[in-house]
Parts: C-alpha cells; structure tokens; sequence
C-alpha cells in the first residue's frame, strides 16, 4: 500500500521531530503515517501503546506499509509477551508492573503514544508511566489522536510538557498553564 501526498507529509512531519503530535481527524490513517516515519528514522525497536483493541491491527499495518522487515508481537494480556523489534502494548497492560518493568528495561527508537488523549491527566498512573516512565527510554516520542484534547485544552498539559516543554517555559507548572490558558 502507498500513502497518499498528505499522509506522506504527516510521516515527515513525525520524522523530522523526536518529539510530536500528529492530530489528523479520525480515519485519515494516522497509523500509516507513524508507520511510514519509523522507516523514514530507520528504527528498530518500536513501543506502541494503543487501545486493546487496536494490538493486532497495529502489526497489520505495519506489514502493510512498512519497507522494513522487523518481528512483531502484539502483548495481549498483563503478562509481558515475547520479545520483539515491534511491540505493541494496551493502555491498560502497562500499569501492570511486569509489563512496566520489561517495557523500561528496553531502549526504544520509538515510542508511539496512540490515542494519546488517554494519557491527559497528570495524576492519573497511565499518564505518570508513559511521560515520566517511557518517553525517556525513547529517542522519538509520537503522540497520535484525532482528539488531543476531548474535553478542555488543559487536557493538552501532560502532552505539551513531554512533548515541547521549551514552549511552556513561561507556565513552570500545572497551575501556572491553568490560568494562564484555560480560565
């Protein structure tokens, strides 16, 4: 499969950041543009956390529109599953603390956070584990949802603080950012 010019764009646009947010509307194929920058920065070890029902489909696209030949396992349960060049991971599986304790022990090229909204909370534990956890453990970090912020922009601020946190220089904390951006 071929991405269309758009798409190609958006795999480009993942490429050239180690850090960033790619929030296309729903059904645009945000996944086959992740997919497409993984080969674009010739990565090898790949973490994806997604919804639990989007495990398998992930390695479906992957082999779709991947160049790259890599092993991939999708974990299915709290359990950690094999080792891979590709993992894929439920938002929920990794709050169990073997999948955690495995998922850190890997250096990852890149780590794609997709439906990144899950992760909008500060004091959630989902939040706490994959920004203060996993992103360092990455040299990319791709953040994917066509509904970055559901709700109420300060939804943004666990993203936005991993992803760019030169841009909030001038809002050092929670706090600071609600007042100054959402009230």
């Amino acid at each position: 499969m071929t991405l269309d010019e758009a798409q190609i764009d958006g795999a480009t646009f993942l490429a050239e950041r180690p850090a960033a947010l790619l929030a296309d509307e729903p059904g645009f194929g945000k996944t086959a543009q992740a997919v497409a920058a993984c080969d674009l920065v010739l990565a090898q070890k790949i973490l994806v956390v997604t919804t639990a029902s989007a495990r398998v489909n992930w390695i479906k696209e992957f082999d779709k529109f991947s160049a790259c030949k890599r092993s991939a396992a999708a974990w299915l349960t709290t359990k950690p599953g094999e080792d891979a060049d590709i993992v894929v991971v439920a938002w929920s599986n990794i709050l169990a603390m073997r999948v955690a304790n495995r998922l850190v022990n890997t250096q990852w090229d890149v780590l794609i956070l997709d439906e990144s909204h899950y992760a909008k909370s500060l004091d959630a534990r989902r939040t706490k584990v994959v920004y203060g956890v996993l992103a360092p453990r990455a040299q990319y970090v791709w953040c994917l949802s066509g509904t970055p912020a559901p709700n109420a922009p300060h939804e943004l601020y666990p993203m936005l603080r991993t992803l760019a946190p030169n841009l909030l220089a001038d809002t050092p904390n929670y706090q600071t950012f609600l007042n100054r951006y959402c009230v």
